[in-house]
């Protein structure tokens, strides 16, 4: 692999991503941006990556994870505002080029809702086991809604633990997921303690739900918007959407290959060489490769 390099892109407020650029940045060449999924952050598209041809990835942590800022003691973490980071992201350092947008579940959610609001910056969309996010259950609405501020107003604490191996093994034992995947994105996601434990480094505000969430069909008009070349990588054991909904998102997306794989929910970290095969073949038909 390509000597790795680190950079903080700054923005509003003071505000830094952290992301991975193998490549480097070169404004002349067209990025594919990857973006990760809940409580996770770049490592997760590390392995995939290395199995894939020197392409200008970027990879980066969402505000609130891996090494990126918080969001300020007073913000909630909307999933409107991730789609607010990176379009802000987009016009400050990719501007005058097109973008290919990769995302793996929340990360899913927000390129594509993204693809469908800038249809005219996007070159491509790939989305790893999902696709447009969370809808509110209109019935629950309220009391969500409720539950959200009484979480904000008393915020859980992050565990701590006495080791990395511990923290990798507590991540494998609540998720199914294997032990190489834990160990990278506990290597690119935990701080050390002076006394010498870890712990999580994203924002504990992370755990609370989010106060608002769109409605079915606000997401399916934005989907239908989507004009790029769209993969949509569905693992056999993955997250466990409801069919009939999946079906109508897969329905309003134009221009789609549908592929399934093996594995669970992080099938594109678990089984990197066989996503990375189901990725470059999609890139060919691009010219990308």
């Amino acid at each position: 692999m390509t000597e790795s390099v680190y950079t903080f892109f700054e923005f509003a407020k003071g505000r830094k991503i952290y992301a991975y650029t193998p490549q480097g940045l070169h404004t002349s060449s067209t990025p594919i941006l990857c973006v990760h999924g809940w409580l996770d952050n770049h490592g997760s598209f590390l392995p995939l990556i290395e199995h894939m041809p020197p392409l200008p990835w970027i990879a980066i942590d969402l505000i609130g994870h891996g090494k990126s800022s918080w969001r300020s003691t007073e913000s909630f973490y909307g999933f409107e505002d991730y789609i607010c980071d990176l379009a802000l992201w987009i016009e400050t350092y990719a501007k005058n080029s097109k973008i290919h947008l990769v995302g793996h579940s929340l990360g899913a959610s927000i390129v594509s809702i993204l693809a469908g609001l800038y249809p005219d910056s996007v070159e491509s969309l790939v989305l790893f086991d999902g696709a447009g996010p969370l809808v509110s259950d209109m019935d629950t609405m309220c009391e969500q809604f409720r539950l959200s501020i009484q979480q904000f107003l008393n915020p859980r604490s992050l565990r701590t633990y006495n080791s990395l191996e511990t923290i990798t093994a507590g991540r494998k034992k609540k998720h199914h997921i294997t032990a190489e995947t834990c160990a990278v994105l506990a290597k690119h996601g935990t701080i050390s303690k002076p006394d010498g434990t870890c712990q999580w480094s994203f924002d504990p505000k992370l755990l609370s739900l989010s106060p608002f969430q769109m409605s079915d069909e606000e997401v399916i008009a934005i989907l239908k918007n989507i004009s790029a070349p769209t993969l949509f990588v569905r693992p056999l054991e993955g997250y466990p959407y409801p069919e009939e909904l999946m079906q109508r998102r897969l329905h309003a997306l134009k221009n789609l290959q549908y592929t399934c794989t093996p594995g669970g929910h992080h099938a594109h970290c678990d089984r990197p060489k066989e996503n990375a095969t189901i990725l470059s073949n999609f890139y060919a038909t691009l010219g990308l490769l």
